[in-house]
């Protein structure tokens, strides 16, 4: 069974716990659902109420004048997290009874998404690269975090933090992924990462970076069936990546580790490098150009919309249904006519924001969505519109079409396929986004298209 995914969401920093197999552990400040929780995904240790058997104890939300810690003669590690000022209480009164101590921040504290290591300026730089916030006032936050980090200032950091004490630093204790991954992903982080947690949905996975030196390794946590499955079509889309031409621009696998209810996948990093807009765009161009050609070919009108057929004929909320119906009559009407679609291998999720310019040269990653065959100007279209539809509160809509039919232009010209086409595939792809029931931005754009 899935774990529910708000509670896997809000405690995606559990991959940093060093609990290993036999560990007794006790949890205080935990509901009864969460307790549920804690008990599935700590399978390989086992809960305790009995602060004597205790070897771990985990602390949510809990005052350091609670006197547990004397009751736990076995303790080996203790967790605690919550309020900046509250754990960093915990910290000051068991610091001399702990041989390693480790901090990290929730960023946001509200809603984290990304956890990263306290301390030291280069990992924590480092880590707060994986957040690239789509939202104006988020990127300023982030921003002035990061530039304070690079000058050793983490207080305004430290509003909701994670501290791990651990009594004996040895091998078996050192801080890094509980579970699955250190062997795949541990590099020389010397037990240091930073965790992208990502959306709590059924499709959500847990990113770690090794922080520290110089990264070259990333990993990915999957353990809902859907967040699996899409592990591993990116698996299976990054080995045929290596194979073509554009290998140089895609992720090398390193490693994966398929266990009971996970999968981790450890694979190529590279930084990313500051870079114009107008620069990644003309390197997302030439590198659409060239997916092109990868298993390119033609398929009928029938066979693409037969899967989307069905949800075609529901009424669509917010667009004009006469609008609608004609559209859809000139889309059956390239099926009636046996008109040919084409296509080719597709990235699946080719937003500016899974594509950077790096020391390497461009790089693409997140390849979950890739699949052998969609139609010509998918990557295209998305790579266009995906800000405005994720990001911008209220995008101008003849904008955006203008600049997608611009990309698209660029891509086309370099595919051979004709210029007075790509209104069609416009249309073709808008339809099949509004049936996925995608952001509304695609329903607005639709209705924009039939005017």
């Amino acid at each position: 069974m899935d774990p529910d995914p708000e509670l896997d969401y809000r405690f995606g920093w559990r991959w940093l716990l060093p609990v290993t197999a036999g560990d007794k552990v006790l949890l205080l400040g935990f509901s009864d659902g969460e307790l549920i929780f804690w008990r599935r995904i700590l399978a390989e240790a086992s809960i305790t109420t009995d602060p004597g058997a205790a070897t771990v104890l985990l602390l949510k939300d809990l005052s350091p004048d609670h006197r547990i810690v004397q009751a736990c003669p076995r303790l080996d590690v203790l967790c605690a997290i919550g309020p900046g000022s509250m754990v960093a209480a915990w910290r000051r009164r068991l610091a001399g009874r702990f041989a390693r101590i480790s901090d990290f921040a929730l960023l946001p504290a509200d809603r984290p998404r990304v956890v990263v290591p306290l301390g030291e300026s280069g990992p924590l730089v480092q880590g707060l690269g994986l957040h690239r916030p789509g939202r104006r006032t988020a990127r300023l936050a982030l921003a002035i975090g990061t530039l304070l980090a690079r000058f050793g200032v983490d207080r305004p950091l430290r509003t909701r933090t994670l501290c791990i004490l651990i009594r004996v630093a040895d091998e078996r204790r050192q801080a890094g992924l509980w579970q699955a991954g250190r062997r795949l992903c541990s590099g020389d982080a010397g037990g240091r990462y930073a965790l992208y947690l990502g959306t709590p949905d059924a499709h959500r996975k847990t990113v770690v970076l090794p922080v520290g030196g110089r990264p070259e390794c990333i990993l990915k946590i999957g353990e809902s069936i859907k967040a699996r499955e899409a592990l591993h079509n990116e698996m299976t889309a990054l080995q045929t990546m290596s194979r073509t031409s554009l290998a140089p621009s895609v992720p090398r696998i390193l490693g994966a580790d398929i266990g009971d209810g996970f999968i981790a996948l450890s694979q190529e990093y590279r930084a990313r490098k500051a870079a114009m807009q107008s620069a990644i765009r003309t390197k997302a161009v030439e590198f659409l150009i060239a997916l092109a050609r990868i298993d390119a070919g033609q398929r009928p009108a029938g066979e693409i919309l037969a899967p989307y057929r069905h949800r075609l004929d529901d009424p669509v909320d917010g667009i004009d249904q006469q609008k609608y119906a004609a559209r859809r009559k000139f889309l059956d009407g390239a099926v009636d006519s046996d008109v040919m679609i084409a296509g080719s291998r597709s990235h699946g999720d080719f937003a500016p924001w899974n594509c950077a310019l790096t020391d390497q040269g461009f790089f693409v990653y997140d390849w979950e969505d890739s699949c052998d065959w969609d139609v010509a100007l998918s990557d295209a279209f998305f790579f266009a519109t995906a800000a405005a539809a994720y990001v911008q509160r209220r995008p101008d809509l003849e904008r955006v079409e203008n600049a997608a039919f611009s990309l698209a232009r660029n891509v086309a010209e370099g595919t051979g396929l004709e210029r007075d086409k790509i209104r069609f595939y416009w249309n073709l792809w808008l339809l099949r986004m509004v049936a996925k029931k995608d952001a509304p931005l695609y329903r607005q754009l639709l209705e924009n298209a039939m005017n």
